[in-house]
């Protein structure tokens, strides 16, 4: 069995726009970056 963990940031944008903006629409603010990864760590669980 693989214990391998894909975890990481989802980086790919779709759209242009302002830095802030892009962060918010994709995900890649902290609190979701970290809410993300403990949900995965859930599933694997």
């Amino acid at each position: 069995m693989n214990s391998f963990s894909p975890l990481g940031i989802k980086d790919t944008y779709s759209k242009g726009g302002n830095y802030k903006f892009l962060q918010g629409k994709h995900g890649l603010i902290p609190e979701k970056i970290v809410k993300d990864n403990l949900l995965d760590i859930e599933y694997l669980k």
